[in-house]
């Protein structure tokens, strides 16, 4: 298992190229979830009521952690080149 650098151990490129990932891979979670909600609005107008229609709420909690690592990348840019 690869270990997981530190950001401050990390250097100026490595930052973005982790902030690009990062951002990479919220977006694709929130195209998901977006997707999944309207297939669950469409299972639920046609089938009515089942568990694909609260299946995205299970996963908006995931998007918060990777949201706050993409600001703390973001801030240790900005503090590295100011």
């Amino acid at each position: 298992m690869a270990k997981t650098k530190k950001l401050s151990e990390l250097d100026i490129e490595q930052l973005h190229k982790n902030e690009k990932k990062i951002k990479t891979i919220l977006y694709l979670q929130i195209t998901a979830i977006v997707i999944l909600t309207i297939l669950g609005v469409y299972i639920t107008i046609s089938k009515g009521f089942g568990v694909f229609t609260v299946f995205p709420v299970f996963f908006i909690p995931t998007i918060f952690p990777i949201w706050y690592l993409l600001s703390e990348t973001k801030k240790e840019i900005k503090l590295r080149e100011n």
